[in-house]
């Protein structure tokens, strides 16, 4: 009887690490799809989540900090910003080096995401980085 507890406690962890190496493959596969700027890929994995992955999801950062939404304004897709706003995504979300959207935006990204994000009364255009620059 012990030996079979052990053989269902061993696949039972097996299963779950299977399904935390899946999600943490799903994770970084959001943030590189956001970066290039790829709505179908996002869309997709999306799609493929649960509820409350969803949010996590969403919430991960990169090793710098950058969350998807981050990915999304250096991106310069326009559709994919609003997508992740749409979802929730958190407008003031900083960096490590304390960039938010509008920085990496003015940086990375493009006109028609600039504008969408100064619609949102989140975003603060005042905001200075490590840098002590503002967007």
């Amino acid at each position: 009887m012990e030996y079979a507890r052990s053989v269902v406690r061993s696949n039972k962890v097996t299963h779950e690490l299977r399904v935390l190496t899946e999600q943490e493959e799903s994770l970084s596969d959001i943030l590189i799809a956001a970066r290039v700027g790829d709505l179908k890929e996002v869309q997709r994995l999306i799609r493929a989540c649960r509820n409350q992955d969803l949010k996590m999801v969403l919430s991960k950062r990169d090793s710098q900090g950058n969350t998807v939404l981050h990915h999304a304004c250096a991106s310069g897709r326009l559709e994919l910003v609003r997508l992740f706003i749409n979802f929730g995504c958190n407008l003031k979300a900083a960096n490590h080096q304390e960039n938010n959207l509008l920085h990496m935006t003015v940086l990375h990204g493009s006109p028609a995401v600039l504008k969408e994000l100064l619609k949102r009364k989140a975003v603060n255009v005042e905001e200075k980085n490590r840098s002590d620059r503002t967007p």
